[in-house]
Formats: C-alpha cells, structure tokens, sequence
C-alpha cells in the first residue's frame, strides 16, 4: 500500500510542489540577492540590466530564455538567453522562474554588442546573451 502511495504521480508532484513553495518562500524572505553567473566573463566587465517585468521564461533543447516588458537602461532588446550547455543553466532558470513568480527585480548582466548566442537559438536582432543575473527584494 504504501508502494503505491510513494510511487504515484500525485506524490512525487506533491513533493516538487512543497520544495517549490520552500524556495519561495526562501527568496521572498531573503534580503540578500540570488545569484547565477558563467565563468566566461568577469562580471565587472559587463552591462547590468534591470528587467522590471519578467513575462515569459522558456526552456527549449538548445537555450532557455527570459523576456522583459522593458529593461532599464532600455536597449531595445527584451529576449536574453543561455545555452543548454551552460553548467549553471538551472540556476538561470530557478532565478527566472522565481523572478516572474514573486516580481522581484531581475538585474541580467551582458554584453549588448554580443550576439554569439545567434548559434543557438538567441536571434541577434532582439536577444542578447547573459552571463549574469540577480535577483533583488
């Protein structure tokens, strides 16, 4: 009996929804800020961007990506992406998620003249490759 419990669909979304909830819950009451970043590129050496509306998060085989209403600088670009072979691809994802959950404000570092991320999936004409973000009360 307690098989079947354990090993049913309602269980295990059970438990994701409970560990979803406690990082929630974990962010909301943080003050510090959460962070993702790739190794490729000192951060220092890029532009911050304030998203102030995340209002799509997607995961596709070759990218993930954030869209932003507007960013502040404003740059004309709302799509920013990672590769699926970044090793902190999860992280950009949890951030995003949670950005767009909760509306707390999403700083993306990146380089604006970078359009590298066209190989994968991230159009040069309206994305833009991250290499950092935050996320802040």
């Amino acid at each position: 009996m307690i098989h079947r419990i354990i090993s049913s669909r309602n269980f295990h979304l059970a438990v994701e929804t409970i560990l979803l909830v406690g990082l929630l819950i974990s962010v909301l009451t943080s003050s510090s800020p959460i962070k993702a970043a790739s190794s490729d590129r000192p951060l220092a050496a890029l532009n911050w961007y304030q998203c102030t509306t995340v209002d799509q998060v997607a995961v596709f085989d070759s990218r993930i990506h954030v869209h932003c209403t507007s960013t502040s600088p404003t740059i004309g670009i709302g799509w920013f992406a990672v590769s699926s072979t970044n090793p902190n691809v999860s992280r950009y994802l949890s951030i995003f998620e949670t950005a767009m959950i909760s509306g707390k404000r999403l700083y993306l570092y990146l380089d604006p003249n970078d359009t590298s991320g066209a190989a994968w999936g991230c159009a040069s004409g309206d994305c833009r490759v991250i290499y950092g973000a935050e996320l802040w009360p």
